[in-house]
């Protein structure tokens, strides 16, 4: 079947509850329709002074050496999956009314498979609001330099949005230095088998002022 028509098999549909999404990139039409969000491919800046802030921030840290090897390396060693949204065979599924959705693997993928960005958009925090919004990321500059900002995905986002909690979750976000940015990617920390749904663990502070956690 051509992309286009599995385009359209799939905004026919009314409700995609027993309907997988496969996630590929022109699969943006479907979070508008059917998932309710924005698809962003990358960061969304809410103020164009907050970019130039955060270049700024971290051209500094940079220059400082507070952003790490490890994480210059991971940003250059994703570089063509992050510039160019190369995603492995991935779905959203609905679990159930308490889990939502989540999002499996539709192949068998390697250890240190590249997920997805963590993309939303980058704001100012809101304390009490963002306690409960359950799709933000606070946003660091290197290993722990806390800034003002977080990444929203509630509205605005793509796959990663939907990517459950697990204890022993089968991947890891990571916070990587790429294109003079700080980015949150998640990649897999071991062999994922098809139909396997993707993790991460959320961490403590998450789920501080959260109630759960639930974990699949």
């Amino acid at each position: 079947m051509q992309l286009d028509e599995t385009l359209e098999k799939y905004l026919e549909v009314e409700s995609l509850k027993d309907f997988p999404i496969p996630i590929f990139k022109e699969g943006k039409r479907l979070c508008s329709d059917h998932l309710g969000i924005e698809f962003l491919p990358t960061l969304k800046f809410d103020k164009k002074r907050i970019l130039k802030w955060t270049l700024k921030a971290c051209k500094k840290a940079l220059k400082k050496e507070l952003i790490v090897k490890e994480q210059r390396w991971l940003g250059s060693f994703y570089d063509d999956e992050i510039s160019n949204q190369i995603l492995p065979n991935l779905s959203i599924r609905w679990i159930d009314d308490d889990m939502g959705f989540g999002v499996f693997a539709d192949a068998n993928l390697k250890k240190n498979t590249y997920i997805g960005e963590y993309t939303g958009k980058l704001r100012r925090r809101k304390k009490w609001a963002d306690q409960k919004n359950s799709y933000t990321f606070e946003y660091l500059i290197g290993e722990s330099i806390d800034t003002a900002y977080t990444i929203d995905a509630k509205d605005q986002g793509n796959h990663t949005r939907f990517i459950n909690h697990s204890i022993s979750g089968n991947s890891d976000p990571m916070l990587v230095f790429h294109d003079h940015l700080m980015k949150v990617i998640v990649y897999t920390n071991r062999d994922v088998k098809i139909g396997e749904q993707i993790s991460y663990n959320y961490g403590p502070d998450y789920w501080a002022k959260r109630e759960g956690p639930q974990s699949i």
